[in-house]
């Protein structure tokens, strides 16, 4: 399984991955299966929390196309509301913001990893600020 983990851009940018590559991707792997684990509002404090409602929609989805021990690769894709943070727009508190960010992001991967063992690659994208 492929998976998908993010807040709502993720979640429409991996559909569209999905409706794009999903009438060729049987030939290519017919064992290849896809999960939108994303949803809306669920940036990195959220999953950083491992006992977070995220991540129970995160295992539904999965399991309505495999089991947990499926999934092999995530597309991680996070950002950070800035008032979450205490950011005012349009000031960037740099580097603050990157280390906040950062470091939620590395306590997803682990509960990630913690969750779903057999993942062994995850690919990270990055949105620059959610408003």
């Amino acid at each position: 399984i492929m998976a998908s983990l993010g807040m709502s851009n993720t979640e429409m940018e991996f559909d569209r991955f999905i409706n794009f590559v999903a009438p060729t991707y049987p030939i290519i792997n017919d064992k290849l299966y896809f999960a939108n684990g994303a949803a809306g509002g669920e940036t990195p404090i959220t999953w950083a929390n491992p006992d977070d409602d995220a991540w129970s929609r995160f295992a539904d989805d999965v399991n309505n196309v495999g089991s947990s021990n499926q999934v092999q690769v995530v597309w991680l894709k996070l950002t950070e509301r800035r008032a979450v943070i205490g950011i005012d727009f349009p000031a960037f508190n740099f580097p603050d913001y990157a280390y906040v960010i950062r470091d939620n992001i590395k306590k997803t991967i682990k509960n990630l990893k913690q969750k779903y063992p057999n993942v062994k690659i995850v690919y990270l994208s990055f949105q620059q600020f959610l408003v």
